[in-house]
């Protein structure tokens, strides 16, 4: 929780603010603390919600950075510029505060660091701090995930060819229930199943398999 709150006490992260800055030197100094190496990859945003461009950046902590066999979590770090979807339309051209969508996860990530320095895994282990990912128009897919578009383009260029990968996002809600993800279910059943299974072991009751 001190991760979460210390991130929206920036206020909304949206790419291109003051808050967003303060926020990537935020992450970027808690990694440098526990992560081998932290790294960092701008890339150009055309936000299709507000028409705006601007640098935006993917943060990367690596652990074992020299294993080939590799593995990597994930969470979006800026915040969306329009509250779009707000019932109360006074509030609708306001930016998210982006507590649960995105502080929980980057919170989750940030935690996860010095543990994995402390305890090093058997296979290497990045973190990626995703930017520009929720700057979206609704109906439009190809508009979301702005910075995973961009570590895909690339990895041609930085060998980035993980076995697999987990993406944490909106879990810090009051009654979080966990479902199994359709894509997930679609391509590797196995491991949506595993995630789950350690999932209800750890919070029982919180888990439901019936969609």
């Amino acid at each position: 929780m001190k991760y979460l709150e210390e991130q929206v006490a920036f206020g909304p992260r949206v790419p291109g603010s003051d808050a967003h800055q303060k926020t990537l030197a935020y992450i970027t100094a808690a990694l440098e603390e526990s992560a081998d190496r932290v790294t960092g990859r701008d890339f150009t945003l055309v936000s299709a919600l507000t028409g705006d461009t601007t640098v935006c950046r993917n943060v990367i902590a690596s652990f074992g950075p020299e294993r080939k066999d590799r593995i990597f979590f994930a969470a979006h770090w800026d915040s969306r510029a329009l509250a779009d979807r707000e019932g109360d339309g006074a509030k609708r051209m306001k930016p998210v505060p982006g507590a649960n969508d995105g502080a929980s996860g980057v919170a989750i990530l940030l935690a996860l660091a010095p543990l994995l320095a402390e305890n090093p895994p058997p296979v290497g282990v990045d973190l990626l701090f995703l930017d520009g990912e929720d700057q979206g128009v609704p109906g439009d897919p190809a508009t979301f995930c702005a910075g995973s578009q961009a570590m895909a383009a690339a990895a041609s260029i930085t060998g980035f060819r993980p076995a697999w990968g987990l993406v944490i996002d909106l879990v810090a809600g009051k009654r979080v229930k966990y479902y199994p993800e359709e894509h997930t279910v679609r391509l590797y059943p196995g491991l949506m199943n595993t995630v789950l299974d350690i999932v209800e072991k750890k919070l029982p009751g919180d888990v439901d398999r019936s969609r």
